[in-house]
């Protein structure tokens, strides 16, 4: 049994490690996303004027 829970909280760390790696990305595309949108977006107003 030791050795079942020992295993667990092994995938635990890993699945948390995972989990917390895909939210950091996500955030990293989100603000990047949001980044480009904003300068894109100042650069088509210049075109503009």
């Amino acid at each position: 049994m030791e050795s079942y829970f020992a295993s667990y909280s092994l995938n635990e760390q890993q699945h948390w490690r995972i989990s917390f790696l895909l939210k950091k990305h996500a955030t990293e595309v989100y603000w990047l996303k949001i980044i480009g949108a904003s300068c894109t977006h100042q650069l088509k107003g210049r075109e503009s004027n």
